[in-house]
């Protein structure tokens, strides 16, 4: 008989990592994935031994094309079944305009930002349905709630996925399966490392992990279907966006962003 888990991807560091320790302590079965298998074996040792819970790790590239069916035939071949899924997985470029961004770069930021979600979702959603439960979470930004520049495709991936989630929330009501976009501000992760800021300019006073996660948790419990998370002057912004004409957003960030 299958196995219920939660599958996190991304899981290796930062919103990821943090979501495995929130479902490790709630003594929920987890299946960690993400590149670095490394890191991945170190937390799930220690999530057992801690939390007393069985925790597998696939090691995973979603950004391949055939990455995320990849890791369903894994799952499939180790027999789990999917009760919570956090398509956490994702990285954007900063500063740079879209033009000077290599083209294989972007295709792997939108496989991973998008695609990925898409096709992780499509495979586990329906078999939620009909046992009448389950979770998903989507990790977004408050990057998707306007254009960008210098973040173009970033930004508008985060888009995507907000639109793409509160849809199927909508969609969803009164299966049983809760759904949600969780959409942070800064947060204390790698992200900006990998996303190329330079160390003497990265933002050191985000948001911690733990407590982005625990805000996402509770907003689950509730079927808000999408939660910000970001200190009082990155939330401002996102109030303000659907005031502001798009076009101006997309000129004033395309000069304003470089400088951050």
């Amino acid at each position: 008989m299958s196995d219920e888990v939660a599958l996190i991807t991304g899981a290796s560091s930062g919103i990821g990592e943090a979501f495995a320790r929130a479902y490790a302590a709630q003594g929920r079965r987890l299946v960690l994935t993400a590149r670095r298998e490394d890191r991945l074996r170190a937390l799930a040792e220690e999530l057992a031994s801690r939390h007393g819970v069985a925790v597998d790790v696939i090691s995973a590239d979603l950004s391949l094309c055939d990455g995320p069916s990849q890791l369903a035939g894994e799952m499939e071949r180790r027999g789990h079944q999917v009760s919570a899924l956090v398509n956490n997985a994702g990285f954007g470029t900063v500063g740079r305009r879209f033009a000077d961004v290599p083209l294989q770069r972007s295709m792997e930021m939108m496989r991973l930002n998008c695609d990925a979600v898409v096709e992780l979702t499509g495979r586990y959603l329906p078999a939620m349905v009909a046992r009448g439960g389950g979770e998903i979470v989507n990790v977004g930004s408050i990057a998707g709630f306007q254009p960008l520049g210098t973040m173009a495709l970033y930004a508008a991936s985060k888009a995507m996925l907000l639109n793409f989630t509160l849809a199927v929330w909508a969609e969803t009501r009164g299966t049983g399966v809760r759904v949600l976009a969780l959409c942070p501000g800064d947060v204390n992760t790698e992200w900006e490392a990998v996303a190329g800021v330079p160390e003497g300019k990265r933002n050191l006073k985000g948001l911690e992990a733990a407590a982005v996660v625990d805000k996402a948790l509770a907003a689950l419990r509730r079927d808000r279907g999408y939660v910000v998370v970001a200190k009082p002057e990155q939330g401002l912004p996102v109030r303000l966006a659907p005031l502001v004409p798009r076009r101006v957003l997309a000129r004033a960030t395309a000069r304003m962003m470089p400088r951050f």
